[in-house]
């Protein structure tokens, strides 16, 4: 524990947190509860100053309640100490004062005089955020009385004090304070805080004007938050690190957006650092052994969370989230809410101690994306930085970047619409007239997401390329594939995918490839489970068994045990059956079998052989986007699980029309010879069919290719 606190004050979090598991361990076996309780409390700091703030929030309560218990009142005001700092940094000002005070005023009746000078500049820092200025130099003056001495505490003084110059318009001050504090703070090489005050000073170079060393600034304050979140074992605990340090990359992005000359190629590096990082961690790991688990009590309770999710998120499936509002349900809810709560902290533990540094996959480079497109193929990448989106292009070894192509807020109200649109074309047309109407009135929206969105990035593109689309924000939820450009849908001129980053694109194009490698005697694998009200399921399911010669599980064999058993080895996976989509819970999002739901979370624990996986069910495509662009959803569950490309449905697909576009899919896949990009031609032509068959875009636009085409 002295060893865990030690390096945790010196700024290395990864060993701090083995070093606390482990003798948290320890003393959970031998059942030394105040031990524990002080060790939640120094555990919890660590966590903090990784960017954990809720996780860290609750370790503190937790170890307010036992040390109070225990009567260890030192350790209780530190407690107090930290989770009013946790609060601070979370926003929660009313909250963070009132525990701060009480920490201060215990520190004073113990006799800690430094340590309530250090609430002070806590306290300072609250009242800088309710712009009470005075309030903040007053704060401070008072707490430097005490702390001037010590390192640290004198870096923290002069950082607060340059935000408060910083604040009245004094930044040649500001600047001088946070130089002689950088100063101090590279003596002690602590990562954390280092990317802070770098951070901190790149703010104020910018005011200046000075761009260059406000770049420089912010180059080096990414590379000691690489230094964090690269230590990490946890999974959770890397997107932490970097979901609290966002505003850092975000920052560096528009950077070097407003460079001259701009260099493409460091606005491509300055992105993939700053999106889907956990996503592409989590398909190297997949790629990788599989880690065990253990048979400790943690191991055990870890499976046992496990399975009871699975059963609650079934049940919860079963009613939709517009029900997971009412009274009936809301004990279900607050069951799934505690038991992912519980699973998160375990997976955590677990992954602390496993120990060892682990081996994370770097950020795609423009190489590895060149690569990966093969010639002609044309990758776009879309960004949100400071509220409006942007776009990347990669075209053969090219690099450009498409600035201020709409306001965030608009975006959002478009697609929106567009939404709108599209659901408006499930309703019987009732009439040639509002048939034709309804389609009008969608074309408007898909122009205008044409001309606003995809024009500008392809603008001098040959018919028939090959086009990539990484989508940001709320495009994650609009069909790029279905613009209209007054004449023809996208997906009639050029092949289409998706992909969550450039740098996960180069991954999976490099994980089929691998696949392509292995000879695999294994059938292709169809899943099929229907009811009244899709009842063109059943011949869907049939019709491709038969075209595939492929291993199929129809209505009551289609068991969650049977389809567990047989998909990791299936050579294709293709599931028809009821999709659910919950974005409250994505984890819950999943698969109707016979028998209960296949999660998101189910599927993300296998290692899938297949190299095409097909969802054919409602809104399997839809996911939630997370700070980062971290998507949550069936998609995050099957390319973690190892599938290198899936198709999937991006809202309620019409039963007689998927069965349509599966039967064609899949006769294209038979009859071309497979090539890299065959996949998605396959799709295309699927889709023109659709076009010619049934001309709203509901109908024939929901289906989209994600990952390796």
């Amino acid at each position: 524990g002295n060893l865990a606190d030690l390096e945790a004050r010196r700024g290395r979090l990864s060993a701090a947190l083995t070093h606390f598991e482990r003798a948290r361990s320890r003393l959970e076996h031998d059942q030394a509860d105040s031990h524990v309780a002080r060790l939640l409390g120094e555990q919890a700091e660590a966590l903090a100053a990784l960017g954990a703030p809720e996780s860290a929030q609750e370790a503190f309560e937790q170890a307010i309640e036992a040390l109070d218990k225990h009567g260890l009142a030192a350790e209780a005001a530190r407690a107090r100490h930290g989770l009013g700092r946790a609060l601070l940094r979370s926003g929660r000002l009313e909250a963070a004062c009132r525990v701060l005070a009480e920490a201060q005023q215990r520190y004073v009746a113990l006799g800690q005089t430094r340590a309530a000078a250090r609430v002070d500049l806590l306290l300072a820092e609250a009242a800088l955020a309710q712009a009470d200025f005075a309030e903040a130099r007053a704060r401070l003056s008072q707490a430097s009385r005490c702390l001037e001495e010590n390192t640290l505490d004198r870096i923290a003084l002069r950082s607060l004090d340059a935000r408060i110059l910083s604040a009245s318009n004094r930044v040649d001050d500001a600047l001088d304070a946070l130089s002689a504090a950088l100063a101090d703070a590279e003596r002690f090489d602590i990562p954390p805080l280092l990317a802070d005050l770098l951070h901190q000073r790149a703010a104020v170079r910018r005011v200046t004007g000075d761009a260059e060393r406000e770049l420089a600034d912010l180059d080096h304050a990414v590379t000691q938050a690489e230094r964090v979140r690269g230590s990490l074992q946890a999974e959770q605990l890397r997107a932490a690190a970097l979901s609290d340090r966002l505003e850092l990359y975000h920052d560096r992005i528009d950077a070097h957006l407003r460079r001259t000359p701009l260099s493409p190629e460091r606005v491509f590096e300055a992105i993939e650092q700053a999106r889907s990082r956990t996503l592409l961690d989590a398909l190297a790991e997949s790629d990788s052994p599989e880690r065990e688990v253990g048979d400790d009590p943690l191991a055990r309770r870890h499976a046992e969370l496990r399975s009871e999710l699975s059963i609650l998120y079934s049940r919860l499936a079963e009613r939709g989230d517009e029900a997971l509002a009412t009274e009936t349900l809301a004990a279900w809810r607050a069951e799934v809410e505690q038991r992912e709560h519980e699973l998160d902290e375990l997976e955590n533990r677990l992954a602390v101690r496993a120990g060892g540094d682990p081996l994370l996959p770097r950020p795609a480079d423009l190489a590895d994306v060149v690569t990966a497109l093969h010639g002609d193929g044309l990758l776009v990448e879309y960004f949100l930085t400071r509220d409006m989106l942007h776009a990347l292009v990669v075209s053969g070894d090219r690099v450009t970047v498409i600035r201020d192509l709409l306001e965030a807020d608009a975006l959002r109200r478009h697609v929106q619409n567009l939404q709108f649109q599209i659901a408006r074309g499930a309703r019987p047309s009732g009439s040639a007239g509002r048939a034709d109407r309804l389609l009008r009135d969608v074309r408007v929206e898909l122009q205008s997401l044409y001309e606003r969105v995809v024009a500008p990035c392809i603008a001098g593109i040959d018919h028939g390329r090959r086009i990539c689309f990484v989508p940001a924000g709320p495009l994650h939820a609009a069909p790029l594939h279905a613009a209209w450009d007054g004449e023809a849908y996208l997906i009639e001129r050029h092949v289409v995918h998706y992909a969550p980053s450039a740098g996960v694109y180069a991954r999976l194009v490099q994980r089929a490839a691998m696949r392509a490698d292995r000879s695999s005697a294994s059938r292709p694998l169809v899943v099929g489970v229907g009811d009244e009200n899709a009842p063109e399921i059943q011949a869907e399911t049939h019709e491709i068994a038969e075209q595939l010669a492929a291993k199929m599980l129809w209505a009551q064999d289609a068991t969650i045990d049977a389809v567990l058993a047989a998909l990791p080895d299936a050579a294709l996976a293709h599931i028809a059956c009821h999709g659910y989509f919950s974005r409250r819970t994505p984890r819950a999002s999943g698969l109707r079998l016979h028998d209960r739901w296949l999660t998101a979370g189910d599927v993300a624990r296998l290692r899938l052989a297949a190299e095409l996986v097909v969802l054919s069910g409602c809104s399997t495509g839809r996911s939630v986007v997370e700070a980062g662009e971290e998507v949550f959803g069936l998609v995050r569950g099957f390319l973690s699980a190892g599938a290198p490309r899936t198709l999937l449905t991006l809202w309620p697909a019409h039963d007689v029309q998927t069965r349509h576009f599966m039967r064609e899919f899949y006769r294209v896949v038979r009859s071309e010879p497979r090539a890299f990009g065959s996949t998605a031609q396959a799709v295309q032509r699927a889709m023109r069919h659709g076009i010619a068959e049934a001309k709203h875009p509901f109908l024939w636009a929901p289906f989209l290719l994600v990952g390796v085409p």
